[in-house]
Parts: structure tokens; C-alpha cells; sequence
């Protein structure tokens, strides 16, 4: 499940510093975030190096076509796209020659949809500012009803092209699923980022358009350079202080956060509401409160106030998808790293005839909570889960918190972010805007709970430095190791 728009291998999660921490407690955050990187290839900002503007680009979709699209990232962009275009408009064909040392932007729309005349603005906008620059902006219509669309003009300065998609085959070879998507290519030819969100097009413009065609050359090396020291840290300090954990601070009592400041927190964008989308383009789906469970839970159920709930949906039937099996070790991954600031729970779920899931059938025992039951304890026994379980049969979390009532697809695997003010922030979709790895991220970085239990916390190390980890004394460093990260 966790993904790395950009960044493949690695992800875009990050362990967030407090603020009024000592020292060694901070070196040992960013440790930590290494590890998890070196781990499971979960990316992390390291400092202001090479990762940390790449990865403040968010990226649309999740699950398979998200994987694909990020392997394709930080590579040469397939020149022979070009030729699956026609009809250019305001100017000549691109080339591999052309396009050497500037940045593109391309942007996939189509004049009749609603959503046109955002992509058109967006478009013209990145002329104008980064026209300057050398961006060249590439807008790309279907073959459908091609002569009537409208097609933009350039401004002065600038260069915004019109090409036609012939029978859809430039689409398919950036596995466009959805008009408008944008893609953006750097002074290297290389696909820097794929289908990213319309707030980010902004943010992926000017890293491309303010970066030398050098920089965006060694951009890999760099990264790789990045990857082995963060591992290499990450071995020796665990190597000298391998049960160093936050999880050791008390349970404290922190301000309550207004509804105002929940209000004003910065969520992660939420899902799109597509029955709208025809009369009121980019209109979301509502945040809603979620329930989470009372009793039952393994192997207890925990403190979660000031903390976020990651919530997923657990039945054993789902085990017959990979992504799903795939998805588990990886929750107790980011338990294990992230046990300060969040709960991870897989909750046992009934699923009923209201739930379509392709390929699935949900036998009478699948339906029976006491059998049900049963095999979750068997299930809890066999695994030494550093996450917590739960049984769930009164409610679904994931209908809870989505608007299932007007049908669409129902992930595997289905997860919902909580925020401690008990309202479902974020979900996964198929169309999801936001990735899961970067909707954690931003919600550890604006959560109004989060943050007034951190700084509690905070203050409580500042008077009890002896629970704080020791840092690594120089020349205490055991020999380096090649554990193949």
C-alpha cells in the first residue's frame, strides 16, 4: 500500500521533529526515519537534501496504477510519445532535440468536460510564471470532437502548444486515467513526476523550471548518495541503542484543540464527490465522524487521544488479494515507527450484500460474528503483531467515513485516516487525490491534537532528560555494515 510518488524505491513518509526538543532527541527522530526508509522503502525528509523538494510534490491515485506510474518517474521520457500526437497547434512537434534543457508541462484535458476550464487556467498560469524560464506547455485534447474544442493561445512570452491525442495512444502511454491529469518532464528529459494533484502542479513547475539541467542529470546519484548514508545511520545508531523508543513517555494531559482550529487545519484533500463533478466540478465528499469499537480489542485497546487512527479493514476472505497481504506487515511497520503519534488497527469486519468487491464471495460463515470471531483470535495468536485488531461487526469504518451510498469501486486494501478529533480526514479511493503515505504526513504535520500533545510532551523531556535516548558518543561507531539496503 505505502508508495512513493517520485521517490521509488522509497515513500513519502516522515516522523515529525517537536518543536522544543533536545537535540539528541531530534538526531534520533531523523534516525528513526531513516530506518523506516532502509526498512521498507519509506522515504523521509532528510534535511534539505535532494528529497525534500521532489516529495513536497503530491501525486494522484494509489494501488497499482500509482506503483506503475512511479517507476516511470526520475526516467527518460519515451520520445516516441511525441509521434502519437497530431494537428499541433502554435507552434511545431516536440522532440527529444526541442525539448533538450527545458522543462515541460504536460497537460492531458478535454474542452467539453467541466473540468476544462480549471486545467486551461492552471495551464496558462504556468506559462506565464515560468514561461520565462524556458517551460513549455503542452496541452493535449482527444480525437474526439477535436475541431470544435478551444484550443488556448499563448501569452506573450510563452509557449503553450495544442496537440491531438490520435486514437488515445498518448494517454495510454502515460496511463492517463482521468482528464485533466498533469505531467511534468525536467531539463533532463526525464519524466520527473507523473499525474500530479492540481494544487501541486504549481510546486513541480518551479522545482523543474528553477533547476539547472546538471542538477536534474545527477538528480539519482544524489538520491542514491542520500539513501546509503540515511541507512548507514540508521544501522549504527541502532546497533547502540537498538530499544531507544518515545513510547516510554507518559500518558500526560495536553490543551483540547477548538473546533475552530480543527476547522482551520490544513487535511489532506479528499476525495472528489463524482456525482457533482458534472455541475459543480472539484466538489468533495463530506469529512465525517467515525466510531471506532469499544471492546474487543488486541491484545488491549489502546490510549489513541492526541494520537491519529490509521483504520483498516480486516476480513479473512480479503486474504486472497495480494495487496491486501501485502499491506499488513507493513501497518505493523509503521505501528512499530510511529507508535508516539499513531494507533494502527485492523478491524474485523462483516461484510454484507451492500458491499461489491469483484471477484468475492461472502459465504454464511464469512457473515457469522461468532465464527468470525473465533478465527480472529486464532488469526492474532499466530502473528506477533505490534498493531492492535479489533472486532467491528456493528459498523463498516470505511462506509462510515466514504459516501458508498452512490455506489463506485470499494478499495482493496480499504483504509481510513482519523484525526484526533474523530472525524475521517482521509480514505482510500481508487480516484483518491491524495496518496495514503502523503495524506499521514500531512495530517502528523497539522493535526491541532497532535501537536498540543507534542508539545506537553515537549516539555515533559525538558524535565526528564534521562528518559531522552543517548546519543552516540564520536568515535563510537561500530564497523559499517552491507545489509543490502
Amino acid at each position: 500500500m505505502l508508495h512513493s510518488p517520485g521517490l521509488p524505491p522509497t515513500s513519502r513518509i516522515q516522523l515529525i521533529d517537536p518543536k522544543g526538543t533536545s537535540m539528541n532527541v531530534r538526531a534520533f527522530g531523523r534516525v528513526m526515519a531513516a530506518s523506516l526508509m532502509a526498512v521498507c522503502g519509506a522515504s523521509v525528509a532528510l534535511g534539505q537534501g535532494a528529497l525534500s523538494a521532489d516529495q513536497s510534490v503530491l501525486r494522484e491515485g494509489e494501488g497499482a496504477r500509482r506503483t506503475a506510474l512511479n517507476t516511470r518517474e526520475r526516467k527518460p521520457f519515451p520520445t516516441a510519445a511525441w509521434g502519437q500526437l497530431s494537428d499541433w497547434t502554435n507552434g511545431p512537434a516536440l522532440t527529444a532535440t526541442s525539448i533538450q534543457d527545458r522543462p515541460v508541462l504536460i497537460v492531458t484535458w478535454t474542452d467539453y468536460l467541466p473540468t476544462a476550464r480549471r486545467a486551461v487556467q492552471t495551464a496558462t498560469r504556468m506559462a506565464e510564471k515560468f514561461g520565462k524560464d524556458g517551460l513549455i506547455v503542452l496541452m493535449v485534447h482527444p480525437e474526439k470532437e477535436w475541431a470544435t474544442a478551444a484550443k488556448p493561445a499563448a501569452p506573450e512570452g510563452a509557449t503553450v502548444l495544442v496537440a491531438k491525442d490520435v486514437k488515445g495512444d498518448f494517454r495510454k502511454t502515460l496511463d492517463v486515467d482521468q482528464d485533466p491529469d498533469f505531467y511534468v518532464i525536467d531539463r533532463a528529459g526525464q519524466l520527473r513526476f507523473a499525474d500530479v494533484t492540481l494544487e501541486a502542479v504549481e510546486r513541480a513547475c518551479e522545482i523543474v523550471a528553477k533547476e539547472g539541467a546538471k542538477d536534474a542529470s545527477s538528480l539519482n546519484d544524489r538520491l542514491a548518495t542520500e539513501r546509503a548514508a540515511a541507512e548507514r545511520d540508521a544501522r549504527r545508531t541502532s546497533a547502540i541503542n537498538n530499544q531507544a523508543t518515545f513510547t516510554n513517555i507518559p500518558v500526560l494531559p495536553f490543551r483540547q484543540p477548538s473546533e475552530t482550529e480543527y476547522a482551520n487545519a490544513n487535511w489532506p484533500k479528499l476525495p472528489l464527490d463524482e456525482q457533482k463533478q458534472q455541475s459543480n466540478p472539484g466538489t468533495t465528499l463530506p469529512a465525517k465522524p467515525v466510531t471506532l469499537p469499544e471492546e474487543g480489542w488486541i491484545p488491549s485497546k489502546p490510549n489513541y487521544k492526541g494520537k491519529i487512527v490509521v483504520a483498516y479493514i480486516f476480513h479473512p476472505r480479503l486474504s486472497r488479494f495480494r495487496a491486501f497481504n501485502d499491506m499488513i506487515p507493513r501497518m505493523d511497520l509503521i505501528q512499530r515507527q510511529y507508535a508516539r503519534d499513531v494507533v494502527v488497527v485492523g478491524l474485523l469486519t462483516n461484510f454484507d450484500q451492500s458491499v461489491n468487491i469483484p471477484g468475492l464471495t461472502f459465504t454464511d460463515d464469512d457473515k457469522n460474528p461468532e465464527k468470525l470471531a473465533e478465527a480472529f483470535k486464532e488469526y492474532s495468536k499466530s502473528r506477533n503483531f505490534s498493531h492492535f485488531l479489533a472486532p467491528s461487526f456493528e459498523s463498516n469504518v470505511y462506509l462510515q467515513a466514504s459516501d458508498q451510498s452512490q455506489g463506485g469501486e470499494y478499495p482493496i486494501p480499504a483504509f481510513v485516516i482519523i484525526g484526533t478529533d474523530g472525524i475521517g480526514r482521509w480514505w482510500s479511493t481508487p480516484k483518491g487525490r491524495v496518496a495514503f503515505d502523503a495524506a499521514l504526513q500531512q495530517m502528523l504535520e497539522n493535526d491541532p491534537g497532535v501537536q498540543s500533545r507534542r508539545k506537553a510532551e515537549a516539555e515533559w523531556l525538558k524535565n526528564n532528560p534521562q528518559a531522552q535516548p543517548k546519543q552516540e558518543a564520536p568515535g563510537d561507531q561500530p564497523p559499517s555494515t552491507n545489509s543490502g539496503g
